[in-house]
C-alpha cells in the first residue's frame, strides 16, 4: 500500500491544490459550518491506502457473498462525499469517491448527516476498527448492529471519519453509457446520464408504503433504473413527462445497477419525449419469439408475447434468483438464453403462481428434470417484483410448433348442487361441463365456481326440473336469485338463461336459451351482491351458464349463487359498496366482540408475512379510527405506525400481505398490500391500536432484567391461527405459544387467511 503523511498545515494544500487539481470540477460556496473547521486528528495522520485497495481487501478475504468482517489493517484514505441526506432520499449513510474514480459507502447510524458531512466536502476516513460488508453485492463501510453487518454508531463517527478542511468541490460526474459492460467498476460514484426518459408516465417517484423502481431508456432501449425512497421529500411528485439528463449515484443491487438522486435538481428533463428504437430479434409469435433480451428490453412498454429461453433456475424471493433446482418452490422459473447462465441481470423472472397446468407442467419443485430445458411462453412482459420478468401466462411449448394443449378436467355431465347445502334454497341442480378446467361445487352455503389459476372453462348449472311462476300463492312471484361476484372480469362470463326445450339431461348446448330477464339492473363489479328478481311465463329450466376464456385475472371470476327460490318479489335490496380491499365478508350475525382482534398472524419464509383482523362487534367499522403498530428488536416503544383505512363490516376479515409476499392464498381472498404494516419479524411485537389506545397484541420480551431487554422469536417461521371462542384482544406483552388463545400451524400455512371461524 502506498503511504503519505498529511498534517495539519498541509490538509488544505492537499485538499485544495493536489486533489482539485487532479480530480474535482465544479465548486460552489460553502454555507455549512461543520466539524471540518477544526478536525479533531493526530498531528499526522497517514493517508496509506485507498477506496480501491479496501474494495480489494473485501473481494480477497470473503468467504461468501454475505460475508463482513473487521478492518484489522491501518487503512485510511481520503474523498469526498458525494450524497447529502438533506432531501432525505439518502438515509444512515454517505457515499465517498476518492480522486482515482472509486467510491464506497459508508454507514452511519444518524440523521442529518449531511450536517456533519456537507455534500462535496473531503473527508479522511480511518477504516481500521470498521467492519466491511456488502448490501446487494455494493461494498460498504459501517460497524456492527445485533453481531451482524450494520451502521457505525454515532459515538464511534469521530474516530473513524473526520472532515479536512478546504472548500466544497464535486468530481465531475462520469458520463454512463447504459450500453458499455462492466457498468459495476463505477459504482458509488457520480454519474450523468444523458438523453433518457422514464418508460412510465403520471406516476409518483415513490409509493407510499414501500421504496419504488422506476425504469429509465434511451432511445436505443437500454435501461436502468431510478430507486426512490418512500421517505423522500419528492417521493410524492409526479415524474416529468419530458426527456433529458440525470445526475445521481451510481449503485446496484444483486447485479441490477440503479441511480440514487440526491436532489431532484439533478433531474433535467426539458426535452420531448421520443421514440424508443428497439432492436429485437424476435417479433414475439410462437414462429418468431422474443429472445430473453428482447423481454428485458421490453419490461414496462406494455408487451405481450411468446418469449423462448432455457429454465436455468428459480425466483426464491422478489429480488433474487437462484440457479439450478436446489430448493426450488413452484412458484416460479427463471429462463436465459443460455442454459448455463447464473448472471441475474441475464434471466427473466417467470411468475408461474396462479397458472393451473402451465404452473404444474414448468415448475422445478415437481419437474427438476425441466433444468436447462428449451420452453417457448407466452404472456406479459412486464417486473415480477422488482426484477424483469413475464407474468400472466397464457400458453407454452416444448417444441416451438405446438403449443401444450392441456386435457380438462371436467367433460361431461358432473356433481349435482343440492339445494339444501345452499342459502333458504328447495331447487336441486344438475351440472354439465364443456371441456371445462373448473366445475360447479358448494361452498359456504352457495353454489361456487372459480376458474382462476385453472384455465378455459364452460360449466353449467341446471335446475333438475322446470320451474313455474303460475299458480303459486305469490301476489307478485318471482325467481329471486342471490349471487354475489368477485374478481370480476365481465357479465357474458356468468349467464342466467331460460329454457323450455331442454330435456333435463346432457349436453345443453343442444337445446334453446334466453337471457332471463330482470326487474332490477343486474350490478357489475367486484365483489358486488345482487338480488335479482327474475319473471317468465310458462314452465322453465333456469341455468346458471360460467365461461372463463382462459385461467388468468382478466379471463377468470369467481361467481356465487347463494339462493335460488321462487318467492315473493322482493324490493330492491341495499347494494354493498364496493369493499376495501383486503376486506373479506363473513358472517354478519356475529357480535359479542370488545373490538377488533388480531385473527391469523403469519411469519413465514422470506417476505412471506401476513396479519388477519377479525370484526366480531355487531357493527360495521371504520378503520381509520385504528392503525397497526410494530416494536422492533429489544426497543421498549412502539416503532413503525400505519394507519388502516376504509370500512370493516361486520363479521368479515381484514388482509394485510407483505407487498413482496408470494404464498398462494385461498381462491378469493382479497388483500391489502403493506410494506410498513406487516414488515415484522418473529421477535417484534405487533399491536392493534384505536386512536391511542391498544386494543390487542402479540408477541413479547424478556424483561427479567429490565435494563437488558432479551429478544424472543416467539412468532418466527409460523402461522398463528386464533381459537374460536377469544372474543377479546390482550393488552400488553403475551406469549401466544402459551396464552391459550392460539393455534400454531407450520410455516407458511395461509390455508385459512380470509375467514375466522367463531365458536
Amino acid at each position: 500500500m502506498k503511504t503519505q503523511t498529511i498534517n495539519k498545515v498541509l490538509q488544505f494544500l492537499l485538499i485544495g491544490s493536489f486533489i482539485s487539481t487532479a480530480f474535482f470540477g465544479c465548486t460552489k460556496e460553502d454555507e455549512i459550518d461543520g466539524p471540518g473547521t477544526d478536525p479533531e486528528v493526530p498531528g499526522e495522520v497517514e493517508v496509506n491506502s485507498s477506496i480501491s485497495e479496501i474494495l480489494a481487501m473485501y473481494a480477497e478475504k470473503k468467504q461468501n457473498e454475505d460475508d463482513f468482517f473487521e478492518v484489522t489493517e491501518e487503512m485510511t484514505f481520503t474523498g469526498t462525499v458525494i450524497s447529502s441526506d438533506e432531501a432525505r432520499n439518502v438515509r444512515n449513510y454517505i457515499t465517498v469517491q476518492d480522486e482515482n474514480g472509486k467510491g464506497i459507502q459508508v454507514k452511519i447510524y444518524q440523521d442529518n448527516i449531511y450536517q456533519s458531512f456537507p455534500q462535496g466536502r473531503q473527508v479522511l476516513v480511518k477504516a481500521q476498527g470498521m467492519y466491511v460488508g456488502n448490501y446487494g453485492g455494493l461494498v460498504q463501510l459501517g460497524g456492527l448492529y445485533n453481531d451482524g453487518f450494520g451502521s457505525l454508531d454515532a459515538e464511534l463517527v469521530p474516530d473513524h471519519i473526520t472532515l479536512v478542511e478546504g472548500e466544497v468541490s464535486m468530481p465531475t460526474p462520469t458520463a454512463l453509457d447504459l450500453a458499455a459492460e462492466n457498468i459495476e467498476d463505477l459504482y458509488n460514484t457520480l454519474v450523468k446520464v444523458s438523453g433518457v426518459q422514464f418508460v412510465e408516465e403520471g406516476v409518483t417517484f415513490s409509493e407510499a408504503d414501500f421504496d419504488t423502481n422506476l425504469d429509465l431508456v434511451n432511445k436505443d432501449g437500454k435501461k436502468i433504473i431510478l430507486r426512490t425512497s418512500k421517505s423522500s421529500h419528492f417521493a410524492a411528485d409526479t415524474i416529468p413527462s419530458k426527456s433529458g439528463d440525470i445526475t445521481a449515484i451510481l449503485t446496484g443491487f444483486r447485479g441490477a445497477s440503479q441511480l440514487t438522486l440526491v436532489s431532484k435538481d439533478d433531474l433535467q428533463f426539458n426535452a420531448d419525449r421520443f421514440e424508443v428504437e428497439i432492436k429485437l430479434d424476435g417479433e414475439g409469435t410462437l414462429e418468431k419469439p422474443y429472445s430473453v433480451e428482447d423481454a428485458i428490453q421490453l419490461q414496462g412498454l406494455g408487451e405481450e408475447g411468446w418469449v423462448v429461453g432455457y429454465i436455468v433456475g428459480y425466483i426464491p424471493n422478489s429480488d433474487s434468483f437462484q440457479p439450478g433446482t436446489d430448493g426450488a418452490t413452484a412458484f416460479s422459473i427463471a429462463i436465459a438464453t443460455s442454459e448455463d447462465e447464473t448472471a441475474k441481470e441475464k434471466v427473466l423472472a417467470v411468475r408461474l403462481t396462479g397458472h393451473g397446468y402451465i404452473q404444474d407442467n414448468l415448475n422445478l419443485s415437481d419437474n427438476p428434470s425441466n433444468h436447462k430445458q428449451k420452453v417457448w411462453i407466452k404472456g406479459a412482459i412486464k417486473n415480477y417484483h422488482s426484477m424483469q420478468g413475464l407474468r400472466d401466462l397464457i400458453s407454452y411449448s416444448v417444441d416451438g410448433v405446438n403449443e401444450v394443449e392441456p386435457d380438462p378436467d371436467y367433460d361431461g355431465e358432473g356433481d349435482d348442487i343440492n339445494g339444501a347445502e345452499m342459502t333458504a334454497t328447495s331447487i336441486n341442480f344438475s351440472t354439465y361441463n364443456v371441456a371445462s378446467f373448473s366445475a360447479w361445487e358448494t361452498k359456504d352455503q352457495s353454489a361456487f365456481i372459480n376458474a382462476y389459476g385453472k384455465g378455459k372453462s364452460e360449466a353449467w348449472m341446471i335446475s333438475k326440473e322446470k320451474l313455474t311462476l303460475e299458480g303459486t300463492e305469490f301476489e307478485t312471484p318471482r325467481l329471486v336469485v342471490s349471487e354475489m361476484f368477485k374478481y370480476f372480469s365481465e357479465i357474458g362470463h356468468v349467464q342466467i338463461l331460460l329454457s323450455s326445450d331442454y330435456t333435463g339431461t346432457g349436453n345443453p348446448n343442444v337445446a334453446t336459451w334466453t337471457a332471463a330477464t330482470f326487474d332490477e339492473v343486474r350490478n357489475e363489479g367486484n365483489d358486488v351482491e345482487n338480488t335479482l328478481n327474475i319473471s317468465f311465463s310458462g314452465q322453465q329450466y333456469v341455468a346458471f351458464k360460467y365461461t372463463s376464456v382462459d385461467g388468468t385475472s382478466g379471463g377468470s371470476m369467481q361467481w356465487l349463487v347463494k339462493s335460488v327460490a321462487v318467492k315473493e318479489k322482493e324490493g330492491e335490496e341495499p347494494i354493498d359498496p364496493e369493499l376495501s380491499p383486503g376486506v373479506n365478508l363473513g358472517d354478519k350475525t356475529v357480535s359479542g366482540f370488545s373490538d377488533l382482534i388480531f385473527s391469523e398472524y403469519v411469519e413465514g419464509s422470506s417476505n412471506n408475512k401476513y396479519l388477519e383482523i377479525f370484526n366480531g362487534t355487531g357493527a360495521d367499522v371504520d378503520l381509520s379510527e385504528y392503525s397497526i403498530k410494530i416494536m422492533s428488536n429489544a426497543n421498549l416503544e412502539w416503532g413503525t405506525t400505519t394507519t388502516l383505512e376504509g370500512t370493516l363490516p361486520n363479521g368479515a376479515t381484514f388482509v394485510i400481505a407483505h407487498n413482496q409476499a408470494v404464498l398462494e392464498l385461498p381462491a378469493g381472498v382479497s388483500v391489502f398490500e403493506s410494506g410498513n404494516a406487516v414488515n415484522f419479524n418473529g421477535d417484534d411485537r405487533v399491536a392493534i391500536f384505536k386512536g391511542d389506545t391498544e386494543i390487542d397484541r402479540i408477541g413479547f420480551i424478556d424483561l427479567t432484567n429490565p435494563e437488558s431487554p432479551v429478544r424472543v422469536n416467539f412468532g418466527k417461521d409460523v402461522t398463528f391461527q386464533r381459537n374460536g371462542e377469544v372474543r377479546a384482544g390482550v393488552v400488553g406483552d403475551n406469549d401466544p405459544r402459551e396464552n391459550g388463545q392460539w393455534t400454531a400451524l407450520d410455516k407458511d400455512d395461509v390455508s385459512g387467511l380470509g375467514s375466522h371461524t367463531v365458536n
